[in-house]
This record gives C-alpha cells, structure tokens and sequence, in this order.
C-alpha cells in the first residue's frame, strides 16, 4: 500500500528516506521514469556527478522501453563513475525492452511484486504504418512457419504422386509435380518478402545482442542474453522478479528502506510513465526538485489541499 503522508512534509519525507538509503548503502540514487530517448540518455551523462563521495549507484527505473542507444549509454556511464563500486537496479513496475538491457549492466537487481523486466527483442517499424512497430523475431518466426510448411506441402504432394501407382510416373516425373505444385501454392507469398526488411531485423537483433555483450555483468547468468533476445514468444512477456532468478544470480526482494522510498515515489513513477510527455531524471541526492502541483497531487494520492486545510492528510 502506498504511503500517504501530508502534502507539505512530502519534500522532507521523500529526503528523509533518501538520506537513510544513501547512507546505508553509500550510494548516489538516480529516479529515471519514462521513455528511453536519446536525450535522456544524454542527459544522465551530464547528471551523473563526476566527482562524488558515494562509492555504489542505486538507479530507479520504470520504462516502456526506447532507445537501445540511450540504454547503452546510461549503462556505461554508471559503470565508468563507480568503477569498482555496485550498481543496484530496482524496479517497481514496467522495466521493458531497453530497460532490460540496463538491467543486464546492474550488479544488483531489486525487484518488487509489481516489478517486471521484459525480453529485449528489437522492435522495428511496420512498413506502410505510420509509427507503428512490431518485434524484430515476427519476420524471423513467421519465415521459419513458411519454410516448415513448404517441406511438409512438398512431401505430401510427392507422397500422394507416388503411391498412384501409375508405371508411367518416374520418381523424377513426381519430383518436378511435386515441386511445381508446391511453388505454385507459396510462389506468391515468398515474393512479397523483402530482402531489406530481413536484413533490417537482423541488423536491429544484432545490435541487441552487441549492446548486451558490451553491458553484461558478473550477474549474468549463461545463455541469459541469447534467451533475453530470442527466446521468449511476445515482446510484452511478463519476466517478474521469479522468473528473472533464471536469467540474473543476485535478484533480490527490497529491504525496508529501498520499499520506503519505492513506495514514495511509486505514483511519481506511473505519472511519467503514463501522462508525462518527457522522461523525468533525478538525481535524488541533490533533493526532490519542484515538480508541478498535478504531480504532487498524485505523489500524495489526493487532491491539492487549499491553504485553509493544508494541515489534512490527502
């Protein structure tokens, strides 16, 4: 359940618990919610403190997913900043695509009930549709059906020819039926593939699996990568903190603190997520910056409280 604290004090709680978690963990604790763009990921590079104290990072994120690029890049910021330190990953909602290829940089992977991790296969765009995209694997899967089916049309069309009986029909007579009639059900289908569009979904999985190459970790499991990019049926698959313990060593529920601040910034979080039309980065160790009232409004899980009634609970 989230926990409601008076609109006012929130700044000061929200600080509170960051203090607590920072010490604990001598970490600097960045919150990043929302599309992966390449500004973003631009954006965290110039966020990221040079010169800090802290020997470990601690990274909140929740995303839909975006650019594999910007995931890159934020990924080997941290590990160029905290070189010998730990990079925590908690996540407390939808950490997807993009996402997921943080995660595979993450020393530490945090996971709440609400969390869920998804498979990192490249999304490339529908031809003929404006911003629309689908999974890279669907050209894959859909030619590995037509060519299964090919095979089985072919060998049943020969089977059929040769268990006539007919003395006239040679095995080589059958074989060229065969084959023109097989060509004749899947000729026209096969010319509507594209050599381009091929090699673009090979290019776009490709780059996946380079990028995770370059980011994994020592909490990679074997093969974890491989069945991250291809192994898994849609790209919406749910891979909650359970299922993730096959794929990552250290995946972990949260102790009492991480879940306090999880909790605070939980609805911060869906907000940016959901209505918000550009990510939000922090870096919480510098403070809660002043978000709009509508943001606060839902931090609080309330309406804005009027000056005559600042007092109340939301």
């Amino acid at each position: 359940m989230t926990t409601i604290v008076p609109l006012r004090d929130l700044p000061e709680k929200v600080g509170q618990v960051i203090s607590t978690v920072a010490e604990e963990r001598n970490a600097d604790i960045f919150l990043l919610a929302g599309d992966l763009t390449d500004e973003v990921g631009h954006r965290f590079i110039d966020t990221c403190p040079t010169l800090s104290n802290a020997q470990n990072c601690i990274l909140f994120l929740t995303t839909r997913g975006g650019s594999m690029d910007a995931a890159y890049r934020i990924t080997r910021c941290v590990k160029n900043r905290y070189p010998a330190g730990d990079f925590m990953l908690v996540v407390d909602g939808l950490c997807k695509s993009a996402g997921t290829l943080i995660a595979l940089g993450a020393d530490t992977l945090v996971m709440t009930d609400r969390a869920e991790l998804g498979p990192l296969d490249t999304q490339v765009r529908v031809r003929d549709e404006f911003g629309e995209q689908q999974s890279g694997l669907i050209d894959n899967d859909a030619l590995r059906y037509l060519n299964e089916e090919v095979f089985n049309s072919f060998r049943g069309h020969l089977s059929r020819l040769l268990a006539l009986g007919n003395s006239d029909l040679t095995t080589q007579t059958a074989l060229r039926v065969a084959s023109e009639l097989t060509l004749g059900l899947f000729g026209g289908i096969y010319k509507q593939i594209g050599p381009t569009r091929f090699g673009e979904t090979a290019r776009a999985i490709q780059v996946a699996l380079e990028y995770g190459y370059r980011v994994n970790s020592s909490n990679v499991q074997e093969g974890a990568l491989e069945k991250l990019v291809t192994g898994y049926p849609s790209h919406g698959f749910v891979i909650d903190r359970r299922e993730a313990e096959d794929l990552f060593y250290n995946v972990y529920k949260p102790n009492m603190t991480i879940n306090d601040l999880a909790e605070l910034l939980r609805l911060l979080m869906y907000y940016c997520l959901t209505d918000h039309e550009s990510p939000i980065l922090e870096y919480l160790n510098q403070g809660v910056s002043e978000h709009p009232a509508t943001v606060l409004q839902i931090l609080t899980n309330g309406d804005v409280p009027s000056d005559d009634n600042e007092e109340d609970e939301t």
